[in-house]
């Protein structure tokens, strides 16, 4: 793996989710406009339900490390994860390769 290539990994899993879901949607995809999450975040965000609208803010201002130590079993002062449900797919594709993994 690259310098640049390990920067950029450790620059990303510090990053929050909210910033990983806002950011431009690629041009690639036609039928929604770049700013489309953002629109859906913001929504999220001035949620009318107090309730939802603290859990909405948990989530996507945590970063994505603590969404993978989540997902890798680590619960403690991340509850508001709980019922996310991952692919095993997806999760085996992502630790195969186990010695980049920092978790």
């Amino acid at each position: 793996m690259s310098k640049t290539n390990l920067e950029f990994n450790r620059i990303f899993f510090q990053k929050t989710l909210k910033e990983i879901f806002t950011d431009n949607i690629t041009s690639k995809w036609k039928i929604k406009g770049k700013e489309h999450n953002k629109r859906i975040i913001n929504n999220l965000l001035n949620e009318e339900d107090e309730t939802k609208r603290i859990i909405f803010e948990k989530i996507l201002n945590s970063t994505f490390l603590d969404l993978l130590k989540y997902l890798r079993g680590r619960k403690e002062g991340l509850e508001y994860f709980k019922g996310l449900k991952f692919d095993e797919l997806m999760w085996s594709k992502i630790i195969k390769d186990e010695k980049h993994l920092i978790i």
